[in-house]
């Protein structure tokens, strides 16, 4: 009897140990799955509203030339909005929406992209992206649209003529037919390709 006790005893703890172990290992699995929403507002499924893209005809200003301060510019902050958006149609998987035809488009209508309720407000108050909203909301985001994801990275770009240049890079990478994105693209593969 004794020898079956201690078994039992034995079983309870080794029972306890993995149910402890377990939920540890749960809990931190969780916190992994939810890592990206928290870094990044990422979240893995779409709204269930009804979107549209709505687009408003504007007028831009012409594209200025590349200069060098753009050059920083693409290598620094525009680094960071292509870390999450693309600039060509789709991806509504990335954590930030396509910027695809930003320019003239109603805030939140990317169909397919699950958008903060901030955003949404924004969209359901008319906001259209334009050179001016944009570089208001590129000052600080969270003071534009307060509730917003958009929370990673140099998102709060201060300098004017930084923010220009932002501005500028979205005119050309973000234009219906345009092949900047590729060409940019090919040419860091060209790079690591040399590199080695």
């Amino acid at each position: 009897m004794g020898y079956s006790k201690n078994s039992n005893q034995t079983d309870s703890y080794t029972l306890s140990a993995k149910l402890l172990h377990g939920g540890f290992f749960a809990i931190v699995f969780g916190c992994c799955l939810m890592m990206p929403y928290w870094q990044f507002g990422v979240v893995p499924f779409t709204s269930d509203r009804e979107i549209t893209a709505v687009y408003t005809d504007i007028e831009l200003s012409p594209i200025m030339p590349e200069d060098a301060l753009e050059l920083e510019v693409m290598d620094n902050e525009f680094r960071w909005c292509r870390y999450c958006h693309v600039m060509q149609p789709g991806a509504a998987e990335e954590p930030g929406p396509t910027l695809y035809r930003i320019f003239g488009r109603q805030a939140a209508t990317i169909p397919g992209f699950y958008y903060s309720e901030a955003f949404i407000g924004a969209g359901e108050q008319k906001l259209i992206w334009t050179e001016q909203t944009i570089d208001e909301f590129i000052t600080d985001p969270q003071a534009y649209i307060p509730g917003n994801r958009m929370n990673h990275g140099p998102v709060v770009i201060s300098d004017p003529e930084r923010r220009k240049r932002v501005i500028n890079l979205l005119k050309k990478w973000t234009a219906v037919g345009s092949t900047v994105e590729e060409e940019y693209l090919k040419a860091e593969l060209e790079k690591a390709k040399q590199a080695q």
